[in-house]
């Protein structure tokens, strides 16, 4: 299976996209399905591909993770330095006394108005912020590193997409197999043409693993495997459009 990068648990789209679909378009699907589609069958699939291209999009948005744990890495590579530079000047001698004592004439921030008033050393303030900064980038690091964020998953919203409509076919009797063997056979399985047909209707950047038969078989299966039994279970992203995803 391809490993999938890392992507940010937050994402911004201009614009919502649409699915829809005619009666015309509706009979052309059902045809390719070889089954009937009636209107309650048919309104349960324009609600989840609703969802599907809805959410989707964030998803194609979505930044790598990579560069904002650099981003903290750096962050905490300068505090350090300058937890480096406060202890060089906290010694005992004229120069390091000399030294700290310009620093604090000249050092005029609100946020240390308090320590100020409570007559609390400026450099030892100092190196207790800088310390709690450290740290908090330290723990930012390992929620990054251990996957322990719901970030974006490549391609998640797909099979979130596959997986309800399997449940829709399961519920409502309809094929829903998908061969193993659609390379070695001329007959391509029921459900396959209708998410064949399905995607000629989704924004051209939603659809996947359209190029052929078995690749799209193989996916079917896949997020099956993958994700069946928590998808069922577990909502989409439910984020506005055009606004940022918070986490």
């Amino acid at each position: 299976m391809t490993r999938r990068v890392p992507l940010l648990p937050i994402a911004s789209a201009d614009s919502e996209p649409k699915f829809s679909i005619t009666d015309n378009d509706w009979e052309k699907i059902q045809k390719s399905y070889g089954h009937e589609l009636i209107p309650e069958v048919r309104q349960l699939i324009q609600q989840v591909s609703t969802q599907f291209v809805r959410f989707e999009i964030f998803e194609q948005k979505a930044e790598r993770l990579q560069p904002a744990l650099d981003a903290v890495s750096s962050v905490q590579d300068a505090v350090i330095a300058l937890q480096n530079a406060l202890c060089s000047i906290a010694g005992a001698s004229d120069t390091m006394v000399y030294a700290a004592r310009l620093i604090k004439s000249n050092f005029d921030d609100t946020c240390f108005l308090k320590a100020r008033h409570r007559g609390d050393d400026l450099i030892s303030t100092l190196r207790n912020v800088s310390a709690s900064l450290n740290f908090a980038c330290s723990i930012a690091k390992q929620e990054m590193e251990n996957g322990n964020i719901q970030n974006y998953r490549e391609g998640e919203h797909w099979d979130m997409w596959i997986n309800r409509l399997t449940k829709i076919a399961k519920e409502k009797r309809l094929p829903h197999g998908v061969s193993k063997d659609s390379d070695k056979s001329s007959r391509v399985s029921p459900f396959i043409s209708l998410v064949k047909a399905l995607h000629e209707h989704v924004p051209e950047g939603a659809r996947r693993h359209c190029h052929s038969d078995v690749a799209l078989a193989k996916a079917i299966t896949d997020a099956r495997r993958e994700n069946g039994t928590r998808i069922s279970k577990t909502p989409l992203k439910k984020v506005p459009p055009t606004a940022k995803r918070s986490v």
